[in-house]
């Protein structure tokens, strides 16, 4: 425990010094969370941090993302909420749709976090700025029982192509699947994902 009251101490110390230092406020609510600490708290700690970066977007969706990540359950509301203000002030930004998204398949909301994805489909460059986090958001949803639905909604965006080897893992849980050899390996390397997340 001193070590970690020492590292929330030094935190303190930057913030007082850097009162919109993003990093800072995001590791010391992950090390509240990490120890557990009052709720108060650690909203309090949220709050000031949205307080001094002016309600910025960007703010709204570190602290859903942390809240989604590092807490446990009771932390989604509070996730979502943020998440969704973030998404309000700013639209278009997949990587704020992204974490909503992600927060509501947490919450087994996977038909609402599919309708608000769909729109970001149809933007090939977020999609390859953000590809990593997109394909990972598809192999949840897949996982969670909705491979099929998620070929539904993939099949002709713009995104469809970027995410080929994400179509051919999905396509490869139900039937064979003729593609170039290198898009057929990661294809099968998806399709494995998925099978060892229902699992």
């Amino acid at each position: 425990m001193p070590d970690s009251e020492s590292a929330e101490e030094t935190l303190r110390l930057v913030l007082e010094k850097q009162p919109k230092n993003s990093q800072a406020w995001a590791r010391l609510l992950i090390l509240q969370l990490d120890q557990e600490a009052d709720t108060s708290k650690i909203l309090k700690t949220a709050s000031l941090f949205i307080e001094a970066s002016k309600h910025s977007p960007e703010s709204l969706n570190l602290v859903a993302k942390v809240f989604y990540m590092k807490g446990n359950n009771k932390w989604l509301s509070h996730a979502k909420s943020l998440a969704l203000e973030a998404l309000e002030k700013e639209p278009d930004k997949w990587l704020f749709a992204h974490t909503l998204v992600s927060i509501l398949g947490a919450e087994g909301e996977w038909t609402e976090a599919l309708e608000i994805a769909k729109p970001f489909l149809q933007n090939k460059q977020a999609i390859e700025d953000n590809l990593n986090e997109t394909i990972e958001f598809y192999i949840e949803v897949a996982a969670a029982g909705h491979a099929v639905k998620v070929l539904e909604v993939l099949q002709g965006t713009e995104a469809y192509e970027v995410l080929e080897s994400l179509v051919v893992g999905l396509r490869l849980l139900g039937e064979k699947v003729q593609v170039a050899k290198e898009i057929f390996e990661v294809g099968k390397d998806v399709k494995n994902e998925i099978r060892s997340r229902q699992s």
